[in-house]
């Protein structure tokens, strides 16, 4: 499995409460790690894109975010904010995204974000794991 592929110690098994609980673990490396031949980081077809970004502070910045986003065909897996520590009532967004960075229209979503965002950082892509009763034909 994938703990044993990055070299990590599976503590527990069967600790959720809903069978249909899947947690995610994220590695993060340099892209010249010791892990980069063992990661792919290639497109495979099915992928997510996670970003973390800031929006501009204005009126209608997420908006204009949520709007490129749209306009390329991507589908948003997951949003979510978190208080800004460097400024108040300013917001980062963490989002994953059905796709990965070098296709062209994620490409073109991300060239375009740089203008409604003050800040945008792309932690990765990676292979899309469904859980086996989520999976379609």
């Amino acid at each position: 499995g994938g703990w044993t592929q990055n070299r990590a110690d599976r503590l527990g098994v069967g600790i959720q409460d809903l069978t249909s609980n899947m947690t995610r673990f994220v590695v993060i490396r340099r892209q010249n790690s010791e892990l980069s031949d063992q990661i792919p980081t290639k497109p495979s077809g099915d992928d997510k894109t996670m970003l973390v970004l800031n929006t501009a502070d204005r009126v209608g910045a997420l908006h204009d975010v949520l709007n490129t986003l749209q306009t390329k065909g991507i589908n948003l897996s997951r949003i979510e904010s978190r208080p800004c520590k460097a400024k108040v009532w300013e917001y980062i967004f963490f989002v994953d995204m059905h796709g990965h960075r070098d296709e062209p229209h994620i490409t073109a979503a991300l060239d375009e974000l740089k203008g409604h965002c003050s800040h945008i950082r792309v932690l990765g892509s990676f292979p899309f794991v469904r859980a086996a009763s989520a999976k379609t034909a």
